[in-house]
Order: C-alpha cells, then sequence, then structure tokens
C-alpha cells in the first residue's frame, strides 16, 4: 500500500517538471562539475526516503514484538494462575482391629459396610495404655500396634515408630517387607515376625529393643549395620551399644501380639489351615499325636465364628468342636482325640 503511494506521487511530480520544461524550451548542455550538485542532493533524498521507511518498518516490528511479549507474559500468568489437580492419596494400610483407646489422625473415611477403614499416607495412629490396633498393608504383611504406641504411616512399605512398639509379620509374602524408622535406627525384615520397641530407660533417650521370632531382620544405626536372627533379642542404646540375648518363639513376651491379631474368618476353611495360622500366632509348631484322630485335619471343615476370641481361645474352641484336644509341651502345640 505505502509502495503504491509513493508511486503515484512520484508520477504526479515527474508530469509537472515536463510541463515546466516544456515552457522553458531547451536547455543548454550541463558540464560534468555543473552536474555534480545536483546529482549529491537527489542521493541525500533518497537517503532521507530510505531512513523514513526502514524507521517505519522497525516500529511496524517493535509494536509487533511487544504484542508477543504481552501474549507470553499472559500465558505465563493463566499457567501460574491455572488449577492444579492434587495427587491421588496414598493408601498405606487397612486398619484390620482396633480396640481399647486408639486414635487416628486424620479420622479415616467410613468404609462401605463389611470393609476395613483405609488409611493414607501421613496418618498417626495413637494408641492408650489399654489400646491395641492391627493394620494390613498393601504387600499383606500385618502390623499390630501395643499399648502407648505411637507411629506415622509413610509409605506402603515405611513406617515411622516415635514411641511404643509394633509387631510385624510378614511371612513369606513378595513383597511384604517394610522398614520402620526409629530415632536410633531404620529396622528392615527379611521376611519375618519380629517386634521393634522403644522402651524406656533411666536416661531421656529410649533403647531400642528388636526381638525377632522368626526370619532375619537388619539394623541400620548410622550407618552401623547391626542383624538379630530368629530366636534373638537386640538392643541398642542411645550411646550406640549393643546388647544380645536370647527369646523363644512362645515367649510370654509375645502374648500381646496375639491379643491384637485379627480373628480369622473360619467358615468354609479346614482344621489344617486354622492351625497353621493360630499355631504360628503363638510362636508354635503342632503335631498329631495318640490317639490320633479318625480323620486328618485337612478333611475336616470348620464352620462358624471365632470373632473376639484370643488365639488361645480359639484354638480351644475349634479343637472341642472337632472333638479334639490340644495340649502345649516345649514348644508344640499336641492334638489328639478325646478319649471315649
Amino acid at each position: 500500500m505505502e509502495r503504491d503511494r509513493d508511486t503515484e506521487t512520484s508520477a504526479a511530480g515527474e508530469a509537472q517538471v515536463a510541463a515546466l520544461l516544456r515552457l522553458a524550451g531547451a536547455a543548454p548542455a550541463l558540464s560534468e562539475e555543473e552536474l555534480q550538485p545536483a546529482r549529491e542532493a537527489a542521493r541525500a533524498v533518497w537517503r532521507g526516503r530510505v531512513r523514513q521507511r526502514t524507521a517505519r518498518r522497525q516500529q511496524v516490528w517493535t509494536v509487533g514484538a511487544l504484542a508477543a511479549s504481552v501474549v507470553a507474559i499472559v500465558g505465563v500468568a493463566w499457567w501460574m494462575r491455572r488449577p492444579v489437580t492434587p495427587a491421588s492419596p496414598i493408601t498405606i494400610a487397612a486398619l484390620e482391629l482396633s480396640s481399647g483407646g486408639v486414635t487416628v489422625e486424620p479420622i479415616p473415611a467410613t468404609p462401605p459396610r463389611g470393609a476395613a477403614p483405609t488409611l493414607l499416607a501421613g496418618t498417626v495412629l495413637t494408641s492408650a495404655a489399654d489400646g491395641r490396633a492391627a493394620l494390613r498393608l498393601p504387600g499383606g504383611a500385618s502390623v499390630r500396634l501395643d499399648g502407648s504406641t505411637r507411629v506415622r504411616l509413610v509409605s506402603p512399605r515405611a513406617l515411622a515408630l516415635e514411641a511404643g512398639a509394633l509387631y510385624v509379620d510378614s511371612g513369606a509374602l513378595p513383597g511384604a517387607q517394610i522398614e520402620i524408622d526409629t530415632p536410633l535406627g531404620r529396622v528392615t525384615d527379611l521376611g519375618t515376625q519380629f517386634e521393634v520397641r522403644l522402651a524406656p530407660t533411666s536416661a531421656a533417650s529410649p533403647e531400642l529393643r528388636l526381638r525377632v521370632r522368626e526370619g532375619e531382620v537388619r539394623v541400620d544405626a548410622d550407618g552401623v549395620i547391626h542383624r538379630a536372627e530368629a530366636g534373638s533379642e537386640l538392643r541398642l542404646t542411645p550411646d550406640g551399644s549393643a546388647q544380645r540375648a536370647a527369646v523363644a518363639a512362645d515367649d510370654a513376651a509375645w502374648q500381646w501380639a496375639a491379643r491384637a491379631a485379627p480373628a480369622p474368618e473360619i467358615e468354609g476353611q479346614t482344621l489344617q489351615w486354622f492351625l497353621d495360622r493360630e499355631a504360628r500366632e503363638l510362636g508354635l509348631r503342632w503335631r498329631l499325636v495318640e490317639p490320633r484322630p479318625e480323620r486328618a485335619p485337612g478333611e475336616i471343615v470348620l464352620h462358624g465364628s471365632v470373632e473376639g476370641l484370643t488365639p488361645d481361645e480359639a484354638i480351644d474352641v475349634v479343637l472341642t468342636g472337632s472333638g479334639l484336644r490340644g495340649e502345649r509341651a516345649a514348644g508344640e502345640l499336641l492334638i489328639s482325640s478325646v478319649a471315649r
């Protein structure tokens, strides 16, 4: 558009100059020296025109760049202010049992009928002196809280024990191993049953007491690795010293964990399945002795419920209902028929 206007103006000017030359008549020829000033003047006018057009183009480019900058700034502001979709909360555990004084923060959502409440990452459970709780982690591990315990759920495989004691039964389940952080070290299990407790001492800081019922447990205490195997107890004091002792699988010290175990659903299960489960809760091995039952435990199908009973009580009730009896002896549960 601009170039067309310049062309029209130039043509009009040339027509006026032609008319004046016709009126003036033929002009005498000019020498090269006389023509030089005119040529310099023409060049000056041409340079001025070029500078004006360049300036106009730069103005247009500058306005365009400013507009692009404004668009970019508005885009960044929109991106920064756009709503951010929060990540889905991570489910850490299911609360299978809670008795006595147990508080859960934050309070879990009400589950569907018959389902256990689910606990999310960051949940803190605190039990009173008479409180007990049992959790089921996604990998299948069972975690129980003793009285006067405080634990924080970090991830599906990590817990932080701040006070009291935890009992863990991860068994041989793949992916069930967990880590427990304590003020005196990080406890990692290798498919086992164990207790980790922050026990009070005369000093300001508690000691870490680890009891292993089955399998093996490792403790990383500021880079110093301690291992504890089945049947052993490891004590770590705040000054870093370690002491070891023996503890039997059926020692009375494990009773609290058995009382905190959720009752199994026995309807339709075999007696063998039940004995395997409940004897393990008590740290016992079971076997048949004389007089032997007429039917093998794997052939006896159970009915009913043992809800609200401890493993000891449940074993007595189920064996009696099956026409059998059980007797403890040297870490074993001896099963026989009732004498007629």
